[in-house]
């Protein structure tokens, strides 16, 4: 599947930091570059204080669900 749209996600990190530095990597074992893709960080309250990320991934970057780690609880 190739990711249209914005794409979000949450590890569940209390920080930006922590948050960007864990998608940093993520990027990195899926092989796209951090220098090609637009992200934000979210504070989200619910269900518990935490940061989301949303991202747009380059054109043609091909993302499947099993590419991504789940959400936590």
């Amino acid at each position: 599947m190739t990711a249209a749209g914005p794409l979000g996600l949450s590890g569940g990190h209390v920080g930006d930091r922590a948050a960007e530095e864990w998608l940093d990597d993520l990027l990195g074992r899926l092989g796209i570059p951090a220098a090609d893709v637009f992200a934000c960080t979210h504070h989200v309250r619910s269900p518990y204080p935490h940061v989301a990320l949303s991202l747009v991934l380059p054109a043609g970057a091909a993302v499947g669900p099993a590419d991504l780690p789940p959400v936590p609880a």
